[in-house]
């Protein structure tokens, strides 16, 4: 996964942002529709550069209720790692907050914001308050959004970073057999680590860590387990 690199105001995302907001004043346009697929265009723009999909309108289940952030960001395992909330300028942002809070939205990492204010809540708790008329501190949130990660999306990631260091010999023999038990092996180390990291690798005798290509031949039965 791409390491985030810091937004600074002189960004063409930064300043495309600022631009279309300023074209909507001039156009009298205020409403949240319009403002905030400029928001939403800022947060795609950066979501990319470190591996995140921006997912509009994704349905969720909490607490088995359904919620819809305005946009839900995942990366390239499908894990999501971020939400998005827009509000209109004219609500009351901390009433909404408060809402949405009631109704299960989630405060992993989740910006709420109404253009002029955004409020990041982080681990379940208020981190970062910006106003967004500000670049910098417009920057410092969104440094602060794409760099985060939870202690469990850690561990998947060390998980990720060494089955592709210690795939060795393994993921040659495997392929071989695999291909022999007609199966089709995965395309690469990081689809295989999307595809082993639900199983249960250590019901799986050769599955070790370091091992992953093993646990995968073996759970498609091209290994005795």
């Amino acid at each position: 996964m791409p390491s985030a690199s810091k937004v600074k105001p002189t960004h063409k995302a930064v300043k495309s942002y600022y631009a279309a907001l300023a074209t909507y004043a001039d156009q009298s346009v205020g409403h949240e529709g319009a403002l905030r697929s400029a928001f939403q265009n800022l947060l795609a723009d950066n979501g990319r550069k470190v591996g995140w999909t921006l997912i509009p309108e994704l349905s969720l289940d909490a607490n088995g209720c359904q919620i819809r952030p305005d946009g839900t960001f995942r990366d390239e395992f499908t894990i999501e790692r971020g939400y998005w909330e827009a509000k209109d300028t004219y609500a009351d942002l901390e009433a909404e907050i408060k809402k949405k809070i009631k109704r299960g939205y989630r405060l992993t990492n989740t910006i709420f914001e109404d253009t002029r204010e955004a409020r990041l809540y982080q681990d379940g708790k208020l981190d970062m308050v910006a106003n967004l008329r500000d670049p910098k501190q417009l920057c410092d949130l969104l440094n602060a959004f794409f760099s985060h990660t939870e202690p469990a999306h850690e561990d998947f990631n060390k998980a990720v970073d060494e089955f592709k260091q210690r795939s060795g010999w393994n993921r040659r023999l495997a392929n071989t057999l695999l291909k022999r038990s007609g199966t089709q092996p995965p395309a690469s180390t990081t689809a295989l680590a999307a595809q082993v990291s639900g199983c249960r690798v250590r019901d799986c005798q050769l599955g070790v860590v370091g091992q992953p290509w093993a646990c995968y031949a073996a759970s498609r039965g091209a290994y005795p387990r």
